[in-house]
């Protein structure tokens, strides 16, 4: 389920059925549109109203979104048999590039400082400059990270 409202007092409920792959996790706005990810789904929307899935069934749980430097990028966990984490980048929201990373899933990301910060299970945090080239930075803890803002 997606809530709109213009005022931040009326607020519209917009089902969205994704064959029971999870719920939507989170939603960016950039480029003239929403992307929303959750489960193993992408979809879009020019006003939040109206969805379109953009990719079925990807081979990834997507988690989170953001949209910063004429880029979107989604990160989540592989559904390759393994705990690894995922990345997906797109300059359209449309066409998207998979990069499967050697850490563990992904539940965040955001743009700060001129570099995306992806932070995860097991206490991961990554750090890019351009969403393509992840470096680990040391959190000090096993424990799961879920957001950041």
């Amino acid at each position: 389920m997606i809530l709109t409202s213009s005022d931040g007092k009326n607020w519209q409920h917009h089902e969205i059925y994704l064959e029971g792959q999870g719920p939507i996790r989170s939603v960016v706005w950039g480029k003239n549109q929403f992307i929303a990810v959750g489960g193993r789904h992408i979809i879009t929307s020019p006003d939040g109203q109206k969805w379109t899935i953009q990719n079925e069934l990807l081979r990834a749980e997507l988690r989170g979104i953001t949209y910063a430097n004429n880029k979107y990028i989604a990160v989540g966990k592989s559904w390759w048999g393994t705990d690894n984490g995922v990345v997906l980048t797109s300059y359209n929201g449309t066409d998207w590039k998979e990069n499967i990373l050697d850490r563990g899933p992904l539940n965040s990301v955001t743009w700060y400082k001129n570099q995306y910060i992806a932070v995860g299970d097991f206490g991961t945090i990554l750090t890019s400059p351009d969403g393509d080239t992840w470096t680990r930075q040391d959190s000090h803890t096993s424990a799961w990270l879920y957001a950041m803002s």
